[in-house]
């Protein structure tokens, strides 16, 4: 059986079940998500 993890599940838990033998792909390490950027951006107005 093959396991897909999603970017909820932490890389460390993926590695630990490749280990045990499983094959698990994941989301995270094959396309990564957008960065979070906090604030407004250079030359916004906004506050």
């Amino acid at each position: 059986m093959r396991l897909l993890a999603n970017e909820n599940i932490p890389l460390a838990s993926v590695s630990a079940l490749r280990e045990a033998g499983h094959d698990v792909g994941s989301v995270s390490e094959r396309s990564p998500g957008i960065s979070v950027s906090y604030g407004a951006p250079a030359g916004s107005n906004r506050a």
